[in-house]
């Protein structure tokens, strides 16, 4: 064979370089996805981890409570689990959700579509560290000042429930009528009190419809957990990725002209030295002093989030509270016959009351365990290695508290899906509170409003059952726990309609 024909043949038996490289890419997928399926050194057990996608496709979008709360009852308190890219751990014990969210190691939060295209991880629910704790601190400190826990706040419940009863509940006595936003603007109106020294008018159409919008935001939201678990839907589905993005910023336009009326007019006569009015005048002269923090960004998100956390959950506690004691008519007579016989009905229920009205607390206590509004506690993240529940944690892994699992725990609650307040009550007839019932969540990131719901829950509730009792339709009754409207980060009970009846 001659030189020539050793060159050819060595020709024809080359590889096609595009063929080398298709190679090389497959070698370099099997590998990584290969990768993908070994759980870290790190991390607990947990389920069975597919290439690239980890454990996302038995993960319920919808209905991440119930995923969780699945996967707990075979790998234990404390699991790991993969949604694609995300590593969590996944707490499912009292024990363990309290250890992990006391700890500042475990006070972030995690980058995420939903604090990518809506908060900018901004305001007070989103943002981390310094500012983080600057902005709690703030709120905190002039929520009190301004009557948070204060009896000038208890007079103000009051006057929201007679105004609710007069304009909503007795026009409407022996009708049909669905517990709707007019319930929520009278309960944002509290808060609305301390934040901008104005009243809304329940009845106002335009005001509940932005309560509405601002509703379906929160709902909206949760949807782009979808972006999370699958990030490449960004790269093959860009229209999909910008019609979310689009309509996640229509919300924060609605956020914007929800409170941007009422923070111009504070700012038209914004004394930046003297004492405070409300918490947006308060914030507008943190504004002034500080503008690299508090930024009008920044400053807006925390009104949103005050806004969405003092409205949304206490609302729809109280609507899953109406719905189980017209569910429970013998629970709805004991509770008024223990508020005739404690308070009567000449005056309204105060809060000084409460410790004279133990199965009203009870009945409270097991709506919140029930009815689970928040089923899963905000994510948090690992700021710096930490140890929880025996495993050490490297930085920046999601750290997930599964309330749900907790409250639906049959050991530490039996017939838990069982509408029961007895089960709060001791045998002396005393209130028996629980540390494992956690509607406000725990520990650093601890809802800083839960003092002013749990005066909001006690009060509107015990106002109403003094006045009114509740009955279904004749003919009709709702499976709340089955019936579930829009599952997101709030769980609220599909529509329903309550006779009203004056008592």
């Amino acid at each position: 064979m001659t030189p020539a024909d050793c060159r050819g043949a060595a020709t024809d038996m080359a590889v096609p370089l595009p063929l080398l490289l298709g190679l090389l890419l497959l070698a370099v997928l099997l590998v990584w996805g290969w990768r993908t399926t070994r759980r870290p050194a790190w991390a607990p057990h947990g389920p069975p981890l597919l290439p690239w996608v980890g454990s996302a496709l038995s993960f319920d979008v919808g209905h991440g409570h119930w995923s969780y709360s699945r996967w707990a009852e075979r790998y234990g308190g404390i699991y790991h689990v993969r949604l694609g890219p995300l590593h969590q751990v996944v707490l499912s014990r009292p024990d363990l959700i309290r250890e992990a969210f006391g700890r500042s190691e475990v006070a972030g939060r995690p980058d995420t579509a939903l604090s990518e295209f809506v908060v900018r991880r901004q305001g007070l629910a989103f943002s981390e560290g310094a500012l983080w704790q600057y902005s709690r601190r703030l709120t905190l400190h002039h929520l009190r000042n301004f009557g948070m826990g204060k009896s000038r706040i208890e007079t103000y419940i009051h006057h929201q429930i007679k105004g609710y009863m007069d304009q909503f509940l007795t026009p409407n006595i022996g009708r049909a009528v669905e517990i709707d936003q007019t319930l929520n603007v009278a309960v944002v109106n509290i808060l609305w009190k301390l934040m901008a020294s104005e009243e809304l008018d329940i009845t106002d159409h335009k005001i509940q419809n932005m309560i509405q919008e601002m509703m379906e935001g929160v709902n909206y939201a949760a949807k782009l957990v979808i972006l999370d678990v699958y990030p490449w839907l960004r790269a093959i589905l860009p229209e999909f990725v910008f019609n979310r993005a689009k309509k996640e910023r229509e919300f924060g336009e609605t956020v914007r002209q929800a409170f941007t009326p009422a923070l111009e007019e504070h700012r038209k006569d914004l004394n930046v030295t003297g004492e405070p009015r409300d918490y947006m005048e308060a914030m507008l002269q943190e504004q002034h002093h500080h503008p690299e923090s508090m930024t009008d960004w920044h400053l807006l998100m925390c009104l949103r989030g005050l806004f969405i956390a003092g409205n949304d959950t206490t609302a729809n506690t109280l609507r899953w509270a109406l719905g189980f004691l017209c569910q429970r008519p013998d629970v709805q007579r004991r509770l008024q016959a223990e508020l005739d016989a404690e308070v009567g009905r000449q005056q309204p229920p105060t809060l000084a009351d409460r410790q004279r009205l133990p199965f009203t607390e009870a009945v409270i206590l097991e709506t919140q365990r029930l009815a689970n509004v928040a089923p899963v506690l905000v994510p948090h993240q690992t700021t710096a290695p930490v140890t929880v529940g025996g495993y050490h944690l490297p930085a920046g892994v999601q750290v997930i508290g599964n309330a749900y699992s907790v409250h639906c725990s049959a050991e530490l609650f039996p017939e838990p899906f069982q509408f029961r307040p007895e089960r709060f009550v001791d045998a002396q007839g005393q209130f028996k509170p629980d540390r494992n019932v956690m509607p406000f969540s725990v520990g650093k990131r601890q809802c800083l409003g839960e003092a002013m719901a749990r005066a909001e829950l006690f009060l509107f509730l015990t106002g109403l059952l003094q006045n009114f009792s509740f009955a279904w339709p004749e003919g009709e009754t709702h499976d709340f726990l089955e019936d579930v409207k829009n599952p997101s980060f709030v769980l609220k009970p599909a529509p329903y309609k309550v006779v009203p009846s004056q008592r």
